[in-house]
């Protein structure tokens, strides 16, 4: 067996620890367009979307969910779109318990071995807004 000293062996746990981050980040990231393309696909006429959250903020930690914004041709409201998106992902991903939050703003899934996501349908303005807020974040931050 090795002998290893202190450094060596707090080097080894970083390197472990930032390549599951970065895995996961891409997972995360995988995630989202996967959720994307599903809208798309089921006929729903998404013209921006977006990973946010601390996926956008690349501040990532081991019990990150995946936030995915939104917005759909015409602003249509949560209302009107959340019955038809949780429908959808229920098709799509029918052991993720796809549902509607309790306060009706966001739609939830539980992603067996992984997590969660939380689906948000934004207004162009809301949309932009976010993304603006995020990339300050990072140039804060980062």
């Amino acid at each position: 067996m090795t002998n290893m000293n202190v450094i060596d062996v707090k080097n080894l746990i970083i390197n472990l620890l930032l390549n599951y981050m970065t895995n996961r980040d891409d997972q995360l990231k995988s995630i989202g367009k996967s959720i994307v393309n599903v809208l798309l696909n089921g006929g729903i006429k998404v013209t921006k979307a977006a990973v946010s959250g601390s996926v956008a903020k690349q501040n990532t930690h081991s019990k990150s969910d995946v936030d995915v914004i939104y917005v759909i041709q015409g602003n249509p409201s949560n209302k009107e779109m959340d019955p038809k998106v949780v429908k959808l992902l229920r098709d799509n991903y029918s052991s993720y318990n796809a549902r509607q939050s309790e306060n009706k703003v966001v739609v939830k899934l539980d992603i067996p071995n992984f997590g969660h996501a939380d689906i948000k349908l934004k207004t162009q303005n809301g949309f932009d807004h976010e993304m603006r807020a995020n990339k300050d974040y990072r140039r804060l931050n980062l």
